[in-house]
């Protein structure tokens, strides 16, 4: 049975916090920076808006032995039904397919945040603090800058920035 995992970094001008889930992902502020997956034990693949939606996806949809599986599975799900589905074409994977690593973390008394799961663990990857940080940043508008409309909807947009992200 192959497990496809994955991981989305969005951005929006709406507060998740106060929103919710559902309301995030319909705003239309609200886009896909990037797309992290690999499959079983494979290496990690990225995908950016603009690129062909990858086989794998098709694959995972259509095929009733593949299991989708994300950390915060439900908010991934969530953006693919508003967001990776109607505007970048994806396939839609039914909700049967999708296991959460969070919920199974919890369920094993493991904390509720990736990086404290990792740390709990002891595991050779750790979240990368600055990498979050950078992830935050980019994931909600910036202040406008002296002689920017002050009622525009400015990001941290820089190919460095992106780039650092996509590491």
């Amino acid at each position: 049975m192959p497990i496809l995992f994955h991981d989305l970094e969005t951005r929006s001008t709406c507060n998740i916090k106060r929103a919710g889930a559902h309301k995030y992902a319909a705003d239309p502020t609200t886009g896909v920076l990037c797309l992290a997956y690999a499959v079983d034990d494979g290496p990690v693949e990225l995908w950016i808006p603009g690129d062909p939606v990858p086989e794998v996806f098709v694959r995972a949809a259509s095929d009733p032995d593949w299991i989708v599986s994300a950390f915060n599975a439900n908010f991934e799900r969530i953006i693919a039904q508003h967001i990776l589905v109607p505007r970048h074409g994806f396939p839609a994977i039914p909700l049967d397919r999708y296991r959460c690593s969070q919920a199974a973390a919890q369920a094993l008394a493991l904390p509720a945040a990736l990086g404290k799961v990792a740390a709990a663990l002891d595991l050779p990857h750790q979240k990368d603090a600055n990498g979050a940080r950078l992830m935050l940043q980019m994931a909600r508008p910036r202040r406008p800058r002296q002689g920017e409309d002050p009622g525009g909807i400015y990001w941290f947009d820089d190919p460095e920035r992106h780039e650092r992200l996509r590491a």
